[in-house]
Order: structure tokens, then sequence, then C-alpha cells
């Protein structure tokens, strides 16, 4: 009886912190791309890992998603020749139609084709394992 009671308490407790360790990445995600505006080179490397980092919950988070695209519009504008959508490509994968709506929603057609051609070079890249 006491050993199912321990191993119980263990469970709980197993679950208790696995679900605040997931809260508060969730909120450390949510919080860097809320301020995520224009990057210099060390922000940008930055970007680039939480983006890899923060992949499990743009699963579940469709804003989160929205401030991802966001931010790398933004960066667009501040480095013409920047390609770096790699780290996004896991989740734009499996997610196709749902990051091409939200792009086609939040931009106008000239926008908007730069930004599916940037896509479409990070796929290409990320499955030549170019990236």
């Amino acid at each position: 009886m006491k050993k199912n009671i321990l191993i119980t308490s263990f469970f709980i407790g197993f679950l208790s912190f696995y679900t605040f360790a997931q809260a508060k990445t969730d909120i450390q995600c949510r919080m860097y791309f809320d301020k995520t505006k224009k990057l210099d080179n060390k922000e940008q490397k930055i970007f680039y890992e939480t983006v890899e980092q923060c992949q499990s919950h743009l699963f579940k988070d469709k804003d989160l998603v929205l401030k991802t695209i966001e931010a790398y519009r933004a960066l667009f504008k501040v480095n013409r020749s920047h390609f770096h959508l790699e780290p996004f490509m896991p989740f734009y994968i499996k997610n196709k139609k749902q990051v091409d709506d939200l792009v086609s929603a939040i931009t106008d057609k000239a926008e908007r084709e730069d930004f599916q051609e940037r896509l479409k070079t990070a796929y290409r890249e990320f499955n030549d394992g170019n990236g």
C-alpha cells in the first residue's frame, strides 16, 4: 500500500514538474516573440535558436506562429538578402497550409510572393541538407 502511494506520488510529482516545465518554456517562447522586432546579427542567431527550441509550442499556439512569421518579416525588411528560414522548416513542412494562410492574411501581394519564395528556397535547402 505504501509502495503504491509512493509510486503514485512520484508520478503526480513528475507530471506536475513536466507540466510546469512545459508552461515555463511556452511563456519564455511567447515573451521572446512578443518583443522581437528588428534584430542585429547577434540577436538573429538567438532568434534562430529560439525558433528551433520553440518548435513544439508552435504546434499548439497559432498566435506564436503568427509572431514568428512577423519576426521573420521584420528581419527580411532589415536584411533583404536574408533567407534563414531553416529553423522554421520542421513546423512549416507539417503545417504548410496554416503558414501559407497566415502569410496571405498579413502581407500584401509583393511581400507574400517574396516570403513564399524564401520559404521555397529554405524548404529546398532543408531537404538537400544545405541549410
